[in-house]
């Protein structure tokens, strides 16, 4: 089978280039044919079928006719049987991706979120809205926006408001994130079209009670969880063998 990624960046940086990578070398040793497009990444001989294309993956690029013809004319040279999406923020480019081939979304970050966080950073608590209006709000109140340039905002707000239509209409989604496939069925995303598969590491939502810069917890080594949240006694704070319902 063919298949072509199409991702942000194609670096050795531990986040999703280097997932990027890791599952091109999985695909080429069970004998797929896999090219890759980024927008940032090396290039070379020893890499294999990598083209790099500066800014192909940005919303609203000052050249995004120009990326969008030259992924294009990739898709068509290479021929895939599958087109696979990581962070790729041309949701014009997808559509006309969908249009010529099967294309199947990843779905690493809060694309959803117009601050691109998805929790309040003063209590770290996750984000209980859906993108729309109550984002303006937070804004305006600043709970969750770091960007204080509306003209910014503005941008990051309207790209997230495509990235939520473009969901709302891809035929295939994946994510790793139990969590973050929560999130984007609350967006009015269509679950039976958005597959969650965890990875090796097991991420959780913690506890209301902990923080997400320190950490702490509000029970004492050996203790009971006065406010219930964890099982029993935490292993980095009592000797249970049972974790906390975070670690």
């Amino acid at each position: 089978m063919k298949v072509l990624q199409i991702t942000r960046d194609y670096t050795n940086n531990g986040g999703i280039g280097r997932y990027v990578q890791d599952v091109t070398s999985s695909l080429r040793d069970a004998g797929h044919d896999v090219a890759v497009i980024c927008a940032e990444g090396p290039a070379g001989p020893d890499l294999g079928d990598v083209h790099v294309i500066p800014g192909c993956d940005e919303f609203e690029h000052a050249e995004g006719s120009r990326n969008r013809e030259a992924v294009l004319e990739r898709g068509v040279t290479f021929g895939p049987d599958l087109v696979m999406l990581h962070a790729m923020d041309d949701y014009a480019l997808e559509i006309e991706l969908r249009a010529r081939h099967r294309v199947a979304r990843f779905i690493h970050n809060h694309a959803y979120c117009p601050s691109g966080i998805d929790h309040a950073p003063a209590s770290a608590h996750p984000c209980d809205r859906t993108q729309g209006a109550s984002c303006v709000g937070g804004f305006l109140t600043r709970r969750c926006w770091f960007v204080r340039n509306p003209v910014t905002a503005t941008h990051f707000y309207r790209r997230a408001a495509a990235a939520v239509a473009n969901m709302r209409t891809a035929p295939l989604l994946f994510t790793a994130s139990r969590y973050v496939r929560e999130r984007v069925v609350r967006q009015g995303v269509d679950p039976r079209r958005l597959s969650w598969r965890r990875t090796s590491r097991s991420f959780r939502r913690r506890p209301s009670h902990q923080t997400r810069r320190t950490g702490r917890r509000c029970c004492s080594p050996g203790a009971s969880c006065p406010k219930k949240a964890c099982t029993t006694s935490c292993t980095r704070c009592g000797t249970s063998t049972r974790t906390c319902a975070w670690w």
